[in-house]
């Protein structure tokens, strides 16, 4: 434990070293909040978590250290030719699994929006027509142009309907200081964008606690209980204006599963968290389904507790025969780019999608080590000349999306929340206009990176992070 913990150490004086002193008080303030008022109002389940935080770190350490034994070096190290076999994972056996080890399937209905230019509009119109209310589940609220422009969207909004928002401090902190921002719009006053928003407004506001290291990165916005939007977007001018991302507009029965999801996390950060937390849940009235929507979704999560994104992702990594395409930034789990490298090994076309432009520069080293693994073992790999910040796989056709990336953090200690589905329809229009359409617009790695000591050094975090 004593290196875990001289990691993060390492890993917070390194990300310090890259932000002002403004930011480290709230850094400071955050945290001793989280871990004062945060286990104050979550004794128990506070206390679970710091045993799932032993538990996860024994077992991927030990998954590291059989990998490193006897997973890579069993794999053939000759790079076989691709399948040319038209054989698939079988969808039905997977889902079925599904429904065993997560929750039965949902309906809804999905549009995929594309960019904060297509995003952003269709969210302000929605905002404006809103009849009830409006719940904002955020992992950074900035305080750059256009997070000041939203705030003063929900503010005024909030004369007319109920507007609930939960986002994370140390997160948000973070952006605050490192943005580019217009001095005209942005000023002390807008500083800390929480205090601007519930000053002088009907907004009530509730931050996400980091207890024990671990983030609410959930991101989406329930309006009216007819529509949610989610995905991998927050508030602040990059999603809006420069980075590759996207979100995806859902309707039908699905949308009572992220209702709840918002519902539950609202009591768990009251002052009374536990307790009203487990009273709530124990009250909660599910909505009647009367199987509105076209297209069966699972739901996935990451909890302290539950690691169902993580799980099936492994399994469809495994099961797939065909190809596996992925897009993320942060593809760091061990055991996730074994499963890649092993499925490559028996044919499978496997292409992975990485930024060219980090969003967290110190880490950037990280992918670069990660890129000469995967392209050691004849996985495929391009690089996208920006940021991008898309989190979605196709595994045969079987696709999976949402705010979770591939590293620990989501797969095993964060709040996260995806969306599965084997729909051949929108399946086959997921992987056209997300995953290959990156791979199109991307240059791809044909020799190793250069590995210089700074990258070796973040490469040691990726474990941890």
């Amino acid at each position: 434990m004593k290196k875990l913990f001289l990691l993060i150490f390492i890993s917070f004086c390194l990300s310090a070293c890259s932000v002002g002193p403004r930011t480290i008080t709230y850094d400071v303030a955050s945290l001793t909040e989280d871990h004062t008022i945060g286990i104050i109002s979550n004794p128990f389940s506070a206390t679970g978590v710091l045993f799932s935080r032993f538990k996860i770190f024994t077992t991927e350490t030990l998954c590291r250290i059989h990998l490193k034994l006897f997973g890579y070096p069993l794999l053939n190290s000759k790079i076989p030719p691709i399948s040319k076999q038209r054989s698939y994972l079988d969808k039905d056996k997977l889902n079925k699994w599904l429904d065993k080890n997560t929750k039965k399937s949902v309906k809804g209905d999905i549009r995929i929006l594309m960019s904060g230019e297509k995003f952003f509009p269709i969210l302000e119109n929605d905002i404006l027509k809103a009849q009830k209310y409006v719940n904002v589940h955020t992992y950074i609220f900035d305080n750059d142009e256009y997070g000041v422009f939203f705030a003063n969207l929900l503010k005024k909004k909030s004369e007319t309907v109920k507007v609930k928002i939960i986002s994370d401090l140390l997160g948000s902190a973070i952006a605050w200081e490192n943005s580019d921002k217009n001095e005209e719009t942005t000023n002390i006053e807008t500083q800390n964008i929480f205090s601007y928003l519930t000053e002088n407004s009907a907004i009530r506001l509730r931050k996400s606690r980091n207890i024990w290291l671990a983030s609410d990165h959930t991101k989406m916005i329930a309006i009216d209980g007819e529509k949610v939007f989610f995905g991998g977007m927050n508030i602040g001018n990059e999603y809006r204006y420069d980075w590759r991302d996207m979100m995806f507009e859902v309707k039908g029965d699905i949308t009572d599963e992220f209702q709840k999801i918002f519902d539950r996390s609202w009591y768990k950060y009251s002052i009374f968290g536990d307790i009203v937390h487990f009273f709530r849940n124990k009250l909660h009235l599910n909505t009647a389904k009367v199987d509105t929507g076209k297209t069966n979704f699972h739901l996935l999560r990451t909890t302290a507790f539950k690691h169902e994104i993580y799980n099936a992702q492994i399994q469809a990594a495994r099961r797939a025969k065909h190809h596996i395409y992925v897009e993320n930034p942060y593809i760091w789990n061990e055991l996730f780019l074994y499963e890649l490298c092993a499925a490559r090994n028996r044919g499978v076309d496997v292409r992975v999608t990485i930024p060219g432009v980090f969003d967290v520069e110190t880490f950037s080293g990280i992918n670069k080590g990660v890129a000469n693994i995967l392209l050691k073992h004849g996985v495929r790999i391009f690089v996208y000349p920006g940021v991008s910040h898309i989190k979605a796989a196709s595994f045969d056709g079987w696709v999976c999306f949402g705010t979770a990336n591939y590293d620990d953090l989501s797969f095993h200690k964060n709040f996260e929340v995806n969306l599965a589905t084997s729909d051949p329809v929108f399946s086959k229009r997921f992987e056209q206009e997300i995953l290959l359409d990156g791979q199109n617009i991307s240059s791809e790695l044909k020799e190793s990176y250069d590995i210089e000591i700074s990258d070796m050094i973040s490469y040691q975090l990726k474990d941890y992070l």
